[in-house]
């Protein structure tokens, strides 16, 4: 299992490396990576710029900027949903990193998108776009449609 944490670790500390600025989004779960944040951080000690170690709450705090998510007001809550997954047949957050590890190398990297993020921002009375469209060409689907009615 060590070589799974320094694994997550390593990716934790590239997201960290880089910049919001670079239009990076993550497309998975909240839970799931507010968990790879805690796990990292109560498995090895993890440092800012300036030398401290970081708490859960400020590396969250740090993913979420860089990834662009909307910070959760308590993240714990998030934690502990992890920790007591009800109703749900799930495997943890751990396991199922291990067995991503086997397939790719940076399996948090898999989740990462550039550019609009998880979702395009239709509502469910507009057309979606066809498949194999961008989003960004949407609007112009959107006048022909509008056009031939």
């Amino acid at each position: 299992m060590d070589i799974i944490l320094r694994a997550l670790k390593n990716e934790i500390s590239a997201i960290l490396a880089l910049a919001p600025a670079d239009n990076l989004h993550w497309c998975g779960s909240h839970t799931d990576l507010f968990e790879a944040a805690a796990l990292v951080c109560t498995s090895f000690p993890l440092y800012t710029s300036a030398g401290q170690l970081y708490r859960v709450g400020p590396l969250i705090h740090e993913l979420c900027l860089r990834l662009h998510l909307d910070e959760p007001h308590n993240p714990r809550a998030y934690l502990y949903k992890a920790k007591h997954r009800k109703n749900v047949r799930q495997v943890p957050f751990q396991q199922r990193y291990a067995q991503c590890l086997q397939q790719m190398p940076r399996p948090l990297f898999a989740m990462i998108r550039v550019g609009e993020g998880k979702e395009p921002p239709f509502s469910s009375s507009s057309p979606q776009p066809a498949a194999g469209m961008h989003v960004a060409d949407a609007p112009d689907a959107l006048d022909a449609t509008r056009r031939e009615g």
